[in-house]
């Protein structure tokens, strides 16, 4: 299981769980991965979030849904939209919680067209590594 965050030397240097790892479902909603988790992760990982780039806006539809931007150059995530994304993700809340759960993988999500994605999408393969560094142990 995923219990801290490594840079890209291999040392942990941050304890957080991944939302995954949470308990059954995860236990996350999506205003706490957007405004406590993520910022966390772009501060610790700070260096690769800025060479990825890009802004990212995640439309969560649904109750405990909502919109969020991530900005990638500048490591910030903020409530509200944002007029030219360089990644737009659409998915409804409860799609949202068991994907985080691990219940629903990405790319059946993407095929069955439970989350829909505009924009470039080596950033969301980008991103995607960045949510979800490798195991440290």
């Amino acid at each position: 299981a995923f219990d801290g965050l490594a840079n890209f030397s291999g040392e942990t240097i941050m304890s957080i769980q991944h939302p995954s790892t949470m308990g059954e479902p995860a236990s996350l909603s999506p205003t706490q991965i957007f405004e406590e988790y993520l910022p966390k992760i772009l501060t610790t990982q700070e260096e690769q979030a800025r060479s990825i780039g890009g802004v990212c806006v995640f439309n969560i539809s649904g109750d405990g849904g909502g919109i969020w931007t991530v900005d990638l150059p500048n490591l910030q995530v903020k409530s509200g939209d944002y007029k030219a994304p360089d990644l737009r993700l659409e998915m409804p809340a409860d799609d949202f919680a068991e994907m985080l759960g691990g219940k629903l993988d990405a790319e059946q999500a993407l095929q069955s067209g439970r989350l829909k994605f505009f924009g470039r999408p080596q950033l969301l393969v980008s991103l995607a590594a960045l949510l979800h560094p490798p195991d440290t142990k």
